[in-house]
């Protein structure tokens, strides 16, 4: 039963997809549901995690990177600097370059410093003030051209967003992929799960 419902479903969902001489290969039928831009939307979403370098070592911090096959670490810290060895930007790019990994900077994603406060103390009234303003900033053109090269980076590499706290309901990059979701939503797409 649950085919027969699947197909009427899917009857009324047009295709839009590439031709197949475009990808040089016969598409499968299941992906071909959904309109080819959606597909693509959902599974660069789904490139895209979060990662933060507190409790690690440089060394350690690479492995972690190693075993999930991350292809390219985008750093959204304002500024890329830490008193934490290895992990300014110099050190960082080298380490992750060393590792075959790319780095790539994007403080137009960063979190300003007078507003991280509510980021350390989540569920409270500053919790939610600094999750709005960082919302509102993220309307700004400089964090939407940002987002757009992440989007861009995502489409063909698998993506980690750094930033120091290794807990991300204490962090903005978890705003940040709360952002990416919704993006994605608004095309259409279903929400990776």
């Amino acid at each position: 039963m649950p085919g027969v419902l699947q197909g009427a479903l899917y009857r009324r969902v047009p295709t839009c997809a590439p031709p197949t001489s475009m990808s040089g290969a016969e598409p499968d039928p299941i992906s071909m549901r959904r309109p080819w831009h959606y597909r693509r939307m959902a599974s660069t979403i789904e490139q895209v995690r979060g990662i933060g370098y507190e409790g690690h070592t440089i060394e350690s911090f690479l492995a972690v990177l190693s075993d999930a096959r991350v292809e390219c670490v985008i750093d959204v810290r304002l500024n890329a600097i830490s008193r934490k060895k290895g992990f300014s930007k110099r050190a960082l790019t080298d380490a992750l370059t060393g590792a075959g990994i790319e780095y790539l900077h994007l403080p137009g994603l960063g979190n300003p410093k007078d507003n991280r406060d509510g980021f350390w103390k989540p569920d409270t009234s500053l919790a939610s003030i600094a999750h709005a303003e960082y919302r509102r900033m993220l309307k700004s053109e400089r964090a939407r051209a940002a987002l757009s090269v992440l989007l861009e980076v995502a489409e063909t590499k698998s993506v980690r967003l750094l930033c120091f706290e290794e807990r991300e309901e204490r962090c903005h990059r978890r705003l940040i992929l709360e952002s990416l979701e919704n993006l994605e939503s608004s095309n259409g797409a279903p929400r990776p799960r």
